[in-house]
């Protein structure tokens, strides 16, 4: 019940403030209750306020703790959710850093391969040099081989001759 104060302004007890604060916490269908359950308490009059009172006060505590289940019930939907993201987070973690041990791996191989093949590389291009050493070195020992006999062609003729006058000296061959 409102009552006025001396200078003409509304005051409320405390049950009505409590009940507007309520009301404005409740759901709508709540509300109407409730603000029925106010109007008839205030039309009433007639000694059954407290009865009102209570079956008021019953219908709000009822309602909050509807409203109190549905928000639990939300809360563990969202721990539940959270949950299940955290569990799809570390497997991911988990695959990613399984495809990071496989990747390093793969690079190292990818490295060791890369050394072989420069080696191989190298080696190919010292085994063609070699082959045209090799060329050379048989146009050398051909080179060599006609100097050998170079002075022998170049002293062929006499080299007979004198051979043959050193037998005996006079040319006769016997």
């Amino acid at each position: 019940m409102q009552r006025r104060a001396a200078g003409g302004a509304t005051v409320m007890t405390e049950s009505e403030a409590d009940a507007v604060a309520t009301q404005a916490c409740l759901p709508e269908d709540i509300n109407a209750a409730v603000a029925n359950a106010t109007a008839a308490e205030e039309d009433g009059g007639d000694g059954d306020g407290s009865e009102l009172d209570a079956e008021a006060q019953e219908a709000r505590d009822a309602a909050l703790d509807e409203d109190a289940k549905l928000l639990l019930a939300d809360l563990d939907e969202s721990q539940a959710e959270v949950e299940r993201m955290l569990a799809e987070h570390r497997l991911a973690v988990g695959e990613l850093g399984g495809m990071r041990e496989g990747l390093q791996s793969e690079l190292s191989d990818l490295q060791d391969d890369k050394w072989k093949l420069e080696l191989f590389g190298e080696l190919e291009s010292l085994k063609r040099q070699l082959m045209q050493l090799k060329g050379l070195e048989a146009d050398m020992d051909a080179a060599e081989a006609i100097l050998d006999t170079a002075p022998e062609l170049l002293s062929g003729g006499g080299g007979e001759a004198s051979t043959s006058a050193g037998d005996g000296g006079d040319g006769r061959g016997g």
